[in-house]
């Protein structure tokens, strides 16, 4: 993902910020040295006039060897250097305070992006896609790391060990290969925790993810549709079809009603077309999804989704019962 027009105007403006504010603080060190140290601003304008000579030479003379210049310059600058010792000063004090320094606080170097801004831009994109995606929270506690095959056993395990298998390949070749998922199990079997693994693994890789429960995402589609709530609030459909990932989480406890069922066709022909990937998860069996929904639903879902089917008791009950 690239910057957004305004992100990248704000980071602009950032380096522009600090780039004036180096220079400001170093004028402001060379005035203090100038009064502190009389002989070091009379070497600053000997340095200048020494520049000027040979420069209205050099007009008339382009085989002028600048050598001389070069040892004249040299030498003042290390008498400069020698009375900042002599007075306490670090020579430092009258350089630029730059962030960077190897860039100076451009953010460029020849004409290339310096390395703070390739990571100013990551942080942008990193945040920002962490913000969308409304799984700050959930994406810390639920992710590949805390995976926890002990709580199954017999076919639960090897049915969750499968679909662990599968979200691996899912992430791996996220980038090469369009699939889609779709959870179905009764509730606390893993489906979410497995969403949010995947949700985890590809926001580091600074992809696109959105997540919503199936509630809130019908009601903030309809907030849109509608015109309720402020502008900050809305969905922008554009993020509903180009996020690189749309996870809809408990399909089925929503409402149903007509615009249920239309919304959801839209948005999953929609990033079928534009080959999006989404993630579903749902307590309903895929009978339950065709009767509940329509049979352009159903057809999408049992024809361009992976189908992984949690079985087990309900996880969050048996943790709690554990810690009791």
């Amino acid at each position: 993902m690239a910057l957004t027009k305004a992100q990248h105007r704000d980071l602009t403006r950032e380096y522009d910020i600090r780039r004036t504010q180096a220079q400001r603080i170093r004028r402001e060190h060379l005035e203090e040295i100038r009064t502190a140290i009389p002989e070091y601003a009379a070497l600053e304008d000997e340095a200048t006039n020494v520049a000027a000579s040979f420069a209205r030479r050099y007009i008339y003379d382009q085989s002028l060897s600048l050598d001389e210049m070069d040892r004249e310059l040299m030498r003042i600058s290390a008498r400069q250097t020698q009375l900042l010792r002599e007075n306490g000063f670090d020579p430092s004090y009258v350089e630029p305070a730059y962030t960077c320094p190897d860039c100076e606080d451009t953010g460029y170097i020849n004409g290339n992006k310096c390395h703070c801004l390739k990571k100013a831009e990551y942080d942008i994109l990193y945040n920002s896609l962490y913000d969308k995606s409304h799984m700050h929270t959930l994406t810390e506690t639920d992710n590949f790391s805390t995976l926890r095959e002990d709580l199954f056993t017999g076919p639960d395990l090897e049915h969750f060990r499968e679909a662990v298998k599968i979200c691996h390949d899912f992430v791996d070749n996220f980038d090469t290969a369009y699939d889609n998922l779709l959870f179905t199990g009764s509730v606390g079997t893993g489906k979410s925790f497995l969403s949010s693994c995947i949700a985890h693994d590809l926001l580091e890789a600074k992809h696109s993810v959105i997540y919503f429960s199936a509630s809130d995402f019908f009601d903030a589609c309809a907030d849109t549709a509608f015109g309720r709530g402020s502008e900050d609030e809305l969905v922008d459909d554009n993020d509903l079809y180009e996020c690189d990932l749309l996870i809809i989480d408990d399909l089925g406890t929503e409402y149903a009603n007509q615009f249920v069922s239309s919304t959801l066709f839209a948005c999953l022909n929609a990033r079928h077309n534009k080959r999006r990937s989404t993630i579903i998860s749902t307590n309903l069996s895929l009978g339950d999804i065709q009767s509940r929904y329509s049979d352009r639903i159903f057809s999408r879902l049992t024809g361009y989704y992976t189908i992984l089917k949690l079985t087990g008791p309900d996880l969050r009950m048996k943790l709690r019962t554990a810690k009791n």
